[in-house]
């Protein structure tokens, strides 16, 4: 017996300032490796082609398994625009499927040039209150780096807690934080990669 497939994850989310737009990964890919390299660029020397962003999507996609038994078209990921569908692009928050025996986490990435401009918190809350509230998901977490100041402080402003520790390669420990009622992760059960599991 197959999956039910999903017919589509919303395919706007809107707030003050930003319309969500869920990636079409055939459409979206090649400005995805482009911001993926404008934010990480020089941090581990990684370039980010249409390739590889193609592969990691697909990688990221939910399995039936973290989607409620549904199978997933495509990646939980929105392109974030100002104001319309068609203002520029400030950049995306997605769900991650590092592997399908771990809750996704959450994810964003924003252009340097829309950083400390209350984006990020925007969209977050927007995109988790749809994720957690409307579609159902009640296990999501955030993995992070214990310096990346801003990311923590929006993380918890969002409501996570503190919930472990997991080995994300290539970068090794980083901390986990966790809605509450979650389980706890330990670094030596939890190793995931940046990858995800290839489908």
């Amino acid at each position: 017996m197959s999956e039910p497939t999903l017919a589509i994850f919303a395919p706007f989310l809107r707030t003050k300032r930003l319309t969500m737009v869920l990636l079409n990964l055939e459409r979206d890919v090649q400005v995805l490796a482009e911001t993926m390299n404008v934010f990480l660029s020089g941090k581990d020397g990684f370039e980010w082609t249409v390739e590889r962003a193609r592969r990691l999507m697909t990688n990221l996609t939910l399995s039936p398994t973290n989607s409620l038994g549904l199978k997933a078209p495509g990646p939980a990921f929105y392109m974030l625009h100002l104001d319309s569908e068609t203002g520029p692009v400030v950049g995306f928050v997605g769900l991650n499927e590092r592997n399908p025996d771990v809750p996704p986490d959450v994810g964003f990435v924003l252009k340097p040039e829309y950083q400390n401009q209350g984006y990020g918190t925007e969209a977050a809350t927007a995109f988790l209150d749809y994720f957690v509230r409307d579609f159902g998901l009640k296990n999501i977490c955030a993995i992070v780096s214990g310096d990346n100041e801003r990311s923590v402080k929006l993380i918890r402003k969002l409501g996570f807690e503190r919930g472990g520790d997991a080995v994300l390669e290539p970068w090794g420990a980083l901390d986990v934080y966790v809605l509450p009622g979650m389980k706890h992760f330990s670094k030596e059960t939890t190793k995931l990669s940046r990858w995800g599991v290839d489908k």
